[in-house]
């Protein structure tokens, strides 16, 4: 799926603008690879930025559902888009 990325063409020029698109994917996989404690993205993310810069309420999903204690605290903070 890399090689397919690489073949998708810019939308801006660099540092012109900014859109959401596979570029977290293929870090991720570079993480994944190259990490030598074999860690997916997100645990990677959590240890290595997330925890020592004291966010330890940041992650990609929040677990379960509406009457599970974290998704009860986490939920009704989110930001409006």
């Amino acid at each position: 799926w890399a090689a397919t990325y690489a073949k998708i063409p810019l939308l801006y020029q660099p540092g012109a603008a900014w859109s959401y698109g596979p570029q977290l994917g293929i870090l991720g996989a570079v993480i994944e690879n190259a990490d030598p404690q074999g860690r997916g993205l997100e645990q990677f993310m959590k240890e290595e930025l997330f925890d020592k810069i004291g966010m330890h309420d940041t992650g990609f999903f929040v677990q379960g559902g509406p009457g599970n204690p974290e998704w009860d605290d986490k939920v009704p903070r989110f930001a409006v888009v």
